[in-house]
């Protein structure tokens, strides 16, 4: 709702859209550069056809239909004057989020979405009904690592399958997934792959030190250089030489 909310930031862009704190953004340039004059919208590999919202990424054309879209969605008025948070910029039912409106549109064809060519991919892994594991979980070993402009992930470890509306293809599942969503398989699956972007939801939450009062200001994330690699684990960033 914050482009329409204010119509002079949405006519200075093209697109406009969203993203969050917590997403360490890989070579998004690369994607917008396929967009073409007739696209509406973009989000991740992943998030097209279903769910086609994603709160950590997602952009769209700045006219009226798109901007207005959250409109079509029964009962948005209620999310704006509730003090609850109701996820609207999520994939949820109960209240009806966005992705209502943008389905419909797709569906009736008022809307040309192109998905990325890439994966976003967060460190947890939803299964609904039990529990939340993070894609080292299960003795996986993670890391992703940024290269010359590119984020590029390498994961090694068992296959564990998600189960929510999200497909449950994603870089820790397999092909037996498609018959066990929710399961955790002694499946060894290795993956190594470039991705438009990390969200370190719950990776984060890891880096405080063990003697953190809760008070004190966290230690800062090492300031590497502008133009220099680096690495980022469950343990945090590590800066790297810079780049040739």
């Amino acid at each position: 709702m914050w482009p329409a909310l204010f119509p002079e930031l949405s006519a200075r862009h093209t697109f406009i859209g969203i993203t969050e704190h917590d997403m360490l953004p890989g070579n998004i340039s690369a994607e917008l550069s396929r967009l073409r004059d007739e696209d509406d919208m973009m989000l991740p590999l992943g998030r097209f056809p279903s769910p086609l919202t994603d709160a950590n990424f997602m952009i769209y054309r700045s006219i009226p239909k798109m901007l207005q879209a959250f409109r079509r969605v029964p009962d948005w008025e209620k999310v704006v004057t509730s003090s609850r948070h109701f996820r609207f910029d999520e994939w949820v039912v109960e209240p009806p989020s966005v992705m209502v409106a943008f389905q419909e549109m797709l569906l009736a064809s008022e809307i040309r979405v192109v998905p990325a060519q890439q994966f976003l991919v967060q460190d947890v892994v939803v299964i609904r009904g039990r529990s939340f594991p993070t894609i080292d979980s299960y003795g996986a070993r993670v890391v992703f690592r940024w290269r010359g402009g590119s984020l590029l992930l390498e994961r090694d470890g068992p296959c564990v399958c998600p189960n929510d509306i999200v497909p449950v293809f994603g870089v820790t599942s397999c092909a037996l997934c498609l018959l066990n969503p929710g399961a955790i398989l002694r499946t060894r699956t290795l993956r190594k792959l470039e991705v438009m972007g990390f969200h370190f939801s719950a990776w984060k939450k890891r880096w405080r030190p063990p003697s953190y009062d809760g008070v004190s200001p966290l230690p800062a994330v090492p300031m590497c250089a502008p133009d220099a690699d680096f690495d980022l684990t469950n343990q945090g960033f590590q800066c790297g030489n810079r780049t040739g």
